[in-house]
């Protein structure tokens, strides 16, 4: 895979700065972990991204040795503790730091100049060349380690964390804060729906208690409408019997008119 492209050079300020805000990436994934809440993928993959980068951007530094090496080391050192607090996690950087050479790690202690050696040849009394041990007597240097650079950018990088954990806890704040708000919110609508459910409920029984009594009186309207039917279909026989024989009388009466009228 190959590099990401970086607008200008790599230079130890770029990396010190990818290297700041990685670590303030996984310490708010940290923080994530260890309250159990799920952590956005993006954040993983920004922070094996700038591990990544962070790699190859030291190891070029390495060769161009365009840095102190006081600077690569603590680049390396950051890279190295950032590794470690994220492995554990489940984040694998894709490229890693080359393992530093025994010279560049001990420095180098044992000097020896090869052309002083073979210009110093002595000749002994019988002719033999002799070597001059002197001459090529190792120079032994020690490289004493200055721990007060190291203490500093510890120091940086606990302050620098200090900072990043805050804004960790105030964001972490500002979402139980939300997330109150939240349930606050939804209690209250839980609320109201319940209340309404109440209000429901009654409606209902009161439309049941109505609905019985309805069929209550549709029941005795039904007996009623029955019985006045009957009495109906009484009426209207005793009438259709009392008509006839009403018009029997009349016819009678009419004959017997007639037969008077006609007699005189």
């Amino acid at each position: 895979m190959a590099p990401p492209t970086q607008p200008g050079a790599v230079t130890g300020s770029r990396l010190s700065h990818l290297s700041t805000t990685t670590l303030s990436s996984v310490l708010e994934l940290t923080r994530l972990h260890q309250l159990d809440v799920a952590a956005p993928a993006h954040l993983g993959q920004s922070i094996q991204r700038n591990l990544t980068q962070l790699a190859r951007g030291i190891t070029t530094l390495e060769d161009a040795g365009t840095e102190s090496d006081e600077v690569v080391g603590g680049l390396r050192g950051q890279w190295e503790r950032i590794a470690g607090l994220v492995e554990p996690l489940g984040i694998e950087p894709e490229a890693r730091l080359r393992p530093l050479r025994s010279a560049d790690r001990t420095g180098r202690l044992v000097e020896t100049d090869d052309e002083d050696a073979q210009g110093d040849l002595l000749t002994g009394e019988d002719g033999t060349p002799l070597q001059d041990v002197g001459a090529k007597a190792p120079h032994i240097s020690i490289s004493v380690h200055d721990d007060r650079k190291d203490l500093a950018q510890m120091e940086e990088d606990e302050e620098e964390m200090e900072r990043a954990n805050q804004e960790v806890l105030q964001m972490q704040q500002r979402m139980l804060e939300d997330q109150d708000t939240q349930l606050n919110s939804l209690s209250s609508a839980i609320s109201r729906q319940h209340a309404l459910s109440l209000r429901v409920a009654e409606e209902l029984e009161l439309h049941s208690s109505l609905l019985d009594d309805t069929d209550e009186a549709l029941d005795r309207t039904g007996s009623n409408l029955r019985r006045a039917s009957g009495r109906l279909d009484e009426f209207t026989r005793r009438a259709r019997n009392t008509g006839s024989t009403g018009l029997i009388i009349a016819l009678i009466i009419l004959l017997v008119i007639l037969i008077v009228i006609f007699k005189f």
